[in-house]
C-alpha cells in the first residue's frame, strides 16, 4: 500500500478507492502525544477533537479523481505534509521527519489538483464545527469557500478565533493579544497582590506556583474533623506526602519529604518529624463515605448534606465563595512543597472578607455570574450545593476572576474608539485565556499527584467531584493567568503560521442550529464537500458544560455579540444530543429524528455532484448503523467507508487492529434513483461486487478489521443505490435488511481472511476459529457487534451467537469499557490459563488442547506435559499450532497472560515436526524457553 505504485485511475473520487488507513494512523498517534499537541487543540477546550492529518487527507482526497492523475502514493503523501516513511519509522519506533500536522501541505498543488477535478477551488461546510478542526483544515488545503457553524456560543468564539481572525489579521493579531495582555497582567499583579504573598522562611523568600486544598467535613459522630483524602501523598514520584496531626477536633497538616521502606509504609526523611514511620497509602475516602478517626462512617448522603449545608451557612452571613476546606500545601518550581505560612493562611481569609464587603458592589458591576445551575445529565457536583456557577470557585479565585472581566472590558473599550472590528478580535482571544484560567482555576480542578500539577475542571467529560483542589498562584510567572495567556499565545502564533500562505479564501463563521443554517449559508448551486462530525447521542453534553464558560464570557461580549451571548445560558432546546435529563425516554428519538432533518438539509445543500463525509466515533452498539439508516433516509448513499485509528498496536504486523479504538468515516453522495428496490435484487448484486472490493483493497494492503470496513462499505453502497430496499416476503424491516447487508459483507471479508491467512482453518471446528480469528483481527477484544458479525460468518445463526460460541464455552466473558465517554459492551478472550483454571477447557475443541499445553508452559511446566495436550490434536497439530502462532504473534498480551505468541514459538521449536524451526528464530527461543522453565 505504501510505494511507488501509481493510483488505479477509475472515475471515482479517490477517497472512494483509496485511503492510507495505516500511514495515517501513524501520524494521527503521533500528533496526539503530548509533545506535538496541534495548537488547535491548545486555544480553547472543546470536548471532542477529531485528528486534524487524517481529516485532511479525507478532504484532500475528496477533491481528487483519479482519471489522469499521474501522482504516485508518495508523492501524494509528501504533498500533503508527511516527510517520510510512517511505516517504516513506527516500525523503528524512530522519526526522522516532522510530525504531518505541523507541515502545511502544498497548497499549490492541491489547488490544481482541485482544478482539474472541479473545474474550480471547491466550496466547504461544517455547520457542527465544534473545535474547527474540519473547516481549518478545508483552509489550509486552499478551498475557496469555507463556511463554519455552531449552535453553541462557546464553539462560536473558537471557530471565530481558530478560522476567521488568524487569515483576516495575521502576524499583528499576534502581537497585540501580548502586548493587551502583559497589560492586564501587570494591572492584576497591582490589585491582587494582597492576596498572594510570598512564602517565607528563615532562609528564603519565594513566590508559590500553586496551592492546594483538601476538603473537611464534620464527623456526625463525635465531631472531629474529617480530611477528604483518598490517600495521603502529595507527590509520590518526588516522595512528598502529608501527615494529618489532629488537635483535640481539628485537623492540621505536615508537608513531609518521605521514603517508601516496605508496602506502603514510609518513613520521614527530614525535618522534626524526621525517622516517624506512616501508612501514606491510609486515606479517610472509601467509596464516596468518610470514615473519621475514631472509626465513624459518615455516608454518602450526610457528606452532601454537610457541604450544602456549610456553603448555605456561609451565606447567610454574607460570605461567598467559601468552601468547607483547608489550605494544605504550597507548591514551589520544580515540584517541591512546603506548608502554608500564617501570613498565607490570613491572605486568604483576607479575600473572603474583602469579598463579603465588595460582593454588592462586585454584582452591580455584573462582575460575576449569578445564574443557577440545574442537575444536568453531565453533573456530579449539584448534589453538593454548588448550584450556582459562583460557587464552583474559591473567594479568591472569585476576586480574580472578577477582576479579570473588569480590565479584559477595558482593553475592550479602548481599542473600539478607533476599530471595532480589530478590538472585538482582541477581546476574544483574551477572554479564551480567561476560559482557560477558569478551567484549570476552580474548586473543581484537582491536584494531579502523579504529575504534580493541576489537572482541569474538565478532565473529564462532566462537572466531576473531587475531594482536593488546587489553586494557580496570579503573581507567580509559571502559573495562573501568565501561563494561560502564554499557552493560547502560543497556539494563536502557531495557527497564524498554518494559514500564513493561504490567499483569497473567503471564511464565513455562522451561529445558528445545523437544520438551518446549513441550507441558508449554502452558494448557488450547493457546497461540493459538507462535512458532519455530529455529537454521538448522549455521549458528550455540549452545552451544559459550555454553561460553565458562557456565564462569565457573557459578562465580557454580551454587547459585542448579542445574539449569541444574549440568553441566561446556552441555548438546548435544538442541541442534537440525546439528553435524558430534557428529554426523557424520548431522548433518543430526539436525537435520532433532529440528526434525520440535518442530514436533510445538507442534501439539499449539497450539489448534485458534491460529496457529503461523516465522521462517526461512536462505538456503543449499532449506533452507528441508526445513523447510516438516517442517511439513506435522507437520500444519501454510502460510497465508501474508512476506518481512522487515534491509536497504534505496537507491531506493525496489528496495526490498525484495535476496533475498540477506531473512528468510522462514511463517504457519501447524493442517490441517483429515486426507486426503491427489492432485497433478491440486492443479494444478487452483492456477493460479486463485494468480493471484487474485498481483493482490491486486499492489494492494496488493507488488513483486519479495515478490510471488513472497507467490505461493509462497498455493500451499503449496493444498498444505497437501491433504498430503501424491500423484502419480496414482507418479513424484514428496513432495519432488519441494513443489518443482514452489513453482516453479509462483515461474512465474506472474514472468511477471505481466514482463507488467505490460515485456510486450514476451515476445517477446524467454529469455537477454535472463533478464537483465532478473535485474536488475528480484534487483538482479544472487539465490541459486541463485531463479535456477532464474526460468530455469523462461521455458521452460528442461534439468537445469541456470541453467547453459543465464545461465552458458554469459556473462550470469553462480557466486560464493559469506557470509549470516548461511551459505555461499551466489550467481548473479551480469556486467556489459556484462565480457562484451564477455571475447568471450561473440555477437550471438546482443537483450541482447548493449544491451551493446555500453553497454561503448562506459562505455569512452568515441562515441554514434555506440554506434549502431551499437544498430540491429543492429532496429525493436524502442527498446522493448528502454526495458526495460532500466526494469530497471536505480536500481541502484548491476551487477558491476563503476557506475550501468548512466545509460548507458541516454544510449542513450534520443541514440540511440532523441524521442519517449521525455519519460520522462527531458535536463538531467541532458546532464550524465552530458559525464562519459562526457569
Amino acid at each position: 500500500m505504501h510505494g511507488d505504485r501509481y493510483l488505479i485511475m477509475t472515475k471515482r473520487l479517490l477517497v472512494e478507492s483509496w485511503f492510507p488507513v495505516y500511514e495515517v494512523g501513524v501520524e494521527v498517534r503521533r500528533e496526539r502525544s503530548f509533545a506535538y499537541l496541534p495548537r488547535l487543540y491548545v486555544l480553547h477546550l472543546w470536548w471532542a477533537r477529531r485528528p486534524l492529518t487524517a481529516v485532511r487527507f479525507l478532504l484532500a482526497l475528496s477533491c481528487l479523481s483519479e482519471d489522469g492523475l499521474t501522482v504516485s502514493r508518495d508523492g501524494m503523501l509528501r504533498i500533503l505534509g508527511v516527510m517520510g516513511d510512517p511505516l517504516k519509522s513506527w516500525a523503528k519506533r524512530k522519526f526522522d521527519y516532522p510530525v504531518a500536522e505541523s507541515q502545511n501541505p502544498n497548497v499549490y498543488a492541491c489547488e490544481r489538483f482541485m482544478v482539474e477535478t472541479w473545474g474550480r477551488r471547491p466550496t466547504f461546510a461544517d455547520l457542527m464545527a465544534g473545535g474547527g478542526t474540519a473547516p481549518f483544515e478545508a483552509i489550509r488545503l486552499g478551498f475557496k469557500q469555507v463556511v463554519a457553524g455552531e449552535y453553541n456560543p462557546v464553539a462560536y468564539l473558537v471557530l471565530k478565533a481558530s478560522l476567521e481572525y488568524p487569515v483576516k489579521y495575521g502576524d499583528r493579531i499576534v502581537r497585540d493579544v501580548k502586548k493587551y495582555g502583559n497589560w492586564i497582567l501587570r494591572r492584576l499583579k497591582e490589585r491582587l497582590r494582597k492576596y498572594y504573598p510570598p512564602w517565607k522562611s528563615e532562609y528564603e523568600t519565594k513566590q508559590p506556583a500553586n496551592y492546594i486544598w483538601v476538603r473537611i467535613f464534620k464527623c456526625p459522630t463525635c465531631s472531629v474533623e474529617i480530611p477528604a483524602l483518598k490517600d495521603l501523598w502529595l507527590d509520590r514520584e518526588k516522595g512528598y506526602a502529608l501527615y494529618p496531626e489532629w488537635h483535640r477536633d481539628k485537623v492540621d497538616f505536615r508537608v513531609v519529604k518521605v521514603e517508601l521502606k516496605r508496602g506502603d509504609l514510609a518513613t520521614v526523611k527530614e525535618g522534626d518529624l524526621k525517622g516517624l514511620t506512616f501508612n501514606v497509602a491510609k486515606g479517610y475516602v472509601v467509596k464516596g463515605k468518610l470514615i473519621c478517626p475514631k472509626g465513624h462512617v459518615m455516608d454518602a448522603s450526610k457528606v452532601k448534606e454537610y457541604y450544602s449545608n456549610y456553603i448555605e451557612e456561609m451565606e447567610a452571613k454574607g460570605y461567598r465563595g467559601v468552601h468547607p476546606a483547608k489550605l494544605v500545601a504550597v507548591v514551589f518550581k520544580g515540584r517541591r512543597y512546603a506548608e502554608p505560612t500564617e501570613e498565607m493562611v490570613k491572605a486568604y481569609r483576607q479575600a473572603e472578607e474583602d469579598l463579603k464587603k465588595l460582593w454588592d458592589e462586585l454584582i452591580a458591576e455584573e462582575l460575576i455570574p449569578l445564574e443557577e445551575r440545574d442537575k444536568g445529565y453531565s453533573d456530579r457536583v449539584v448534589i453538593y450545593g454548588l448550584d450556582k456557577f459562583y460557587r464552583l470557585f474559591n473567594a479568591r479565585q472569585l476576586l480574580t476572576n472578577a477582576e479579570i472581566v473588569r480590565l479584559v472590558r477595558e482593553v475592550y473599550a479602548e481599542l473600539s474608539k478607533k476599530d471595532p472590528e480589530y478590538a472585538e478580535a482582541v477581546t476574544v482571544y483574551l477572554t479564551l485565556a480567561f476560559g482557560k484560567l477558569l478551567d484549570y482555576n476552580s474548586a473543581l480542578a484537582m491536584w494531579n499527584k502523579p504529575r504534580g500539577v493541576i489537572r482541569n475542571t474538565f478532565d473529564t467529560h462532566a462537572y466531576a467531584w473531587t475531594w482536593d483542589f488546587a489553586e494557580g498562584d496570579i503573581i507567580n510567572e509559571r502559573t495562573g493567568l501568565h501561563w494561560a495567556l502564554g499557552n493560547m499565545l502560543k497556539a494563536l502564533k502557531g495557527l497564524v503560521e498554518r494559514v500564513e500562505n493561504i490567499r483569497d479564501v473567503e471564511v464565513k463563521i455562522v451561529y445558528g442550529d445545523a437544520e438551518y443554517t446549513t441550507l441558508d449559508h449554502a452558494p448557488e448551486g450547493g457546497f461540493d464537500i459538507i462535512f458532519i462530525d455530529p455529537p454521538y447521542y448522549d455521549n458528550v453534553q455540549y452545552a451544559e458544560l459550555s454553561d460553565f464558560f458562557y456565564v462569565w464570557y457573557k459578562l465580557i461580549l454580551r454587547d459585542i455579540f448579542p445574539d449569541m451571548f444574549g440568553t441566561p445560558l446556552t441555548l438546548k432546546d435544538e442541541e442534537a444530543v440525546a439528553n435524558p435529563v430534557r428529554h426523557g425516554k424520548e431522548a433518543r428519538s430526539f436525537y435520532e429524528d433532529k440528526m434525520l432533518r440535518i442530514f436533510r438539509s445538507s442534501y439539499k445543500a449539497l450539489r448534485d455532484d458534491g460529496v457529503l463525509i461523516l465522521w462517526f466515533a461512536h462505538k456503543a452498539g449499532e449506533a452507528w448503523i441508526s445513523t447510516v439508516k438516517s442517511l439513506l433516509e435522507a437520500g444519501l448513499t454510502i460510497t465508501a467507508v474508512w476506518s481512522i485509528h487515534s491509536e497504534m498496536d505496537r507491531s506493525l504486523h496489528v496495526s490498525g487492529k484495535a476496533a475498540l479504538r477506531s473512528s468510522l468515516v462514511f463517504i457519501c453522495r447524493k442517490r441517483k434513483s429515486k426507486e426503491h428496490g427489492w432485497l433478491t435484487d440486492v443479494l444478487g448484486a452483492l456477493e460479486p461486487t463485494v468480493l471484487k472490493r474485498i481483493a482490491e483493497l486486499d492489494e492494496m494492503g488493507f488488513i483486519g478489521p479495515d478490510l471488513i470496513m472497507g467490505a461493509i462499505g462497498e455493500a451499503l453502497r449496493i444498498a444505497g443505490e437501491k433504498w430503501p430496499i424491500k423484502d419480496p416476503e414482507g418479513k424484514l424491516t428496513t432495519d432488519q435488511i441494513l443489518k443482514y447487508v452489513i453482516d453479509k459483507a462483515s461474512a465474506m471479508a472474514i472468511n477471505h481472511v481466514m482463507r488467505k491467512v490460515s485456510p486450514e482453518l476451515e476445517t477446524f471446528d467454529p469455537e477454535t476459529k472463533f478464537y483465532a480469528l478473535a485474536c488475528y483481527l480484534y487483538r482479544g477484544a472487539m465490541d459486541y457487534d463485531d463479535a456477532r458479525r464474526l460468530a455469523l460468518s462461521l455458521g452460528v445463526t442461534v439468537r445469541d451467537p456470541v453467547e453459543t460460541i465464545a461465552i458458554k464455552t469459556g473462550l470469553a466473558k462480557y466486560t464493559v469499557s469506557q470509549v470516548r465517554g461511551a459505555r461499551v459492551k466489550v467481548v473479551e478472550l480469556l486467556d489459556p490459563v484462565e480457562r484451564v483454571k477455571s475447568g471450561m477447557v473440555t477437550g471438546q475443541f482443537a483450541v482447548d488442547h493449544i491451551h493446555s499445553a500453553m497454561a503448562v508452559l506459562a505455569s512452568h511446566g515441562t515441554v514434555e506435559e506440554a506434549a502431551k495436550h499437544i498430540a491429543e490434536l492429532g496429525v493436524n497439530a502442527t498446522e493448528i499450532v502454526k495458526v495460532f502462532y500466526e494469530a497471536m504473534r505480536g500481541m502484548d498480551k491476551i487477558g491476563g497472560l503476557e506475550n501468548p505468541g512466545e509460548l507458541l514459538r516454544i510449542i513450534l521449536y520443541r514440540i511440532c515436526e523441524p521442519g517449521l524451526h525455519e519460520i522462527i528464530r531458535p536463538e531467541r527461543v532458546r532464550k524465552t524457553l530458559d525464562e519459562y522453565l526457569r
